[in-house]
């Protein structure tokens, strides 16, 4: 599926889905012979899923981010 599609089908903007693709949360578009970027629903399915190594990755990040804000607020106080 094309870019617009994608971002249709996971209510993301394109902008969203273009920076997850550089942070490796999403897998990078195919490019079938130089032509339009195209996904695959099964890759863009196991990556929300968290089951590719960049997107568990990036959970691990986004958790211990949450994590250690949460500790820096309890100590606040």
């Amino acid at each position: 599926m094309d870019l617009a599609t994608l971002a249709a089908h996971t209510c993301l903007s394109e902008s969203t889905i273009e920076a997850m693709v550089r942070r490796g949360a999403l897998p990078q578009p195919r490019n079938p012979s130089g032509g339009k970027r195209l996904w695959r629903w099964k890759d863009i399915d196991k990556a929300l899923a968290g089951e590719t190594e960049s997107a568990s990755a990036e959970v691990k990040r986004i958790t211990d981010a949450t994590r250690q804000a949460l500790s820096a607020s309890r100590n606040i106080r």
